[in-house]
């Protein structure tokens, strides 16, 4: 039977030189050639996954941690952050730095950019985004890249909407979402509409974004560099993504 595998960019497909490994490239065109679908899931937009999707030759994927999901070619699900309500926070938090992704384009929302988002932004290989003020932007927004550190997001966390989340994914930066979005939620999405039972699907992670999709599938597969809060809930660990984990893994579960 036909089975999903749904897998994390960062940390996961990608090894810490952000390059796939020649063994995973393998593995998933394996999967595919048996007729599985092989999607990627990650927080990064359309436009920043673009090159690994043109890579490994997908048609389905779900995007800016679940805030889009394309299925064979075919947008199935949207969930947008409301622009009325972002700009509330703005106005009530005034020292926020944060940028906005939208399907095709990342946009700071300052005039300039402290060292600490830079490093962020470069921690996934993205420059320093073009600014543009909210409300010039027309398309919808996927996510908010908010720059602040721990403390400060506790902080903020007291007054945020009861609408909004953030999910940390750098030490300086989090991603704010509606609290309905996350990969998992779109991955049901997608388990529904191709009518695959969950305990065909089969998710790969590293992050604290992965967490709700390793839980959600029926096989949750954490890397060998993912955060103890994910290898916790996960169903196998397997090697890090700099020693073929997808292959072994994969492997393991007598797929290849």
């Amino acid at each position: 039977m036909k089975s999903l595998f749904a897998f994390d960019i960062d940390g996961t497909l990608y090894n810490s030189e952000k390059k796939i490994l020649e063994h995973t490239k393998e593995a998933l065109h394996a999967l595919q050639k048996d007729g599985h679908i092989v999607m990627i899931a990650t927080g990064r937009s359309e436009s920043q996954a673009a090159p690994i999707i043109k890579e490994l030759n997908l048609d389905s994927y779900i995007t800016c941690n679940g805030a889009e999901a394309v299925i064979e070619n075919e947008r199935i699900y949207e969930s947008y952050v409301d622009k009325k309500e972002l700009q509330q926070l703005i106005e009530n938090h005034p020292q926020l730095e944060c940028a906005v992704v939208t399907r095709n384009h990342t946009y700071r929302l300052q005039e300039e950019m402290s060292d600490k988002a830079v490093t962020a932004m470069n921690s996934f290989g993205e420059g320093i985004p073009s600014y543009r003020a909210l409300s010039e932007i027309q398309d919808p927004i996927c996510q908010v890249l908010l720059f602040i550190e721990e403390e400060e997001a506790k902080e903020l966390q007291k007054t945020l909407p009861e609408t909004l989340r953030m999910v940390r994914w750098h030490s300086f930066a989090v991603d704010l979402l509606p609290v309905q979005n996350s990969k998992a939620t779109a991955l049901k999405e997608v388990l529904t509409l191709k009518n695959i039972p969950v305990d065909h699907s089969y998710a790969f992670g590293d992050g604290n974004n992965d967490y709700e999709m390793l839980q959600t599938v029926g096989t949750g597969i954490a890397m060998g560099n993912a955060v103890e809060r994910t290898k916790a809930i996960a169903d196998y660990v397997t090697t890090s993504n700099d020693e073929d984990g997808i292959f072994h893994a994969l492997k393991h579960f007598d797929f290849i």
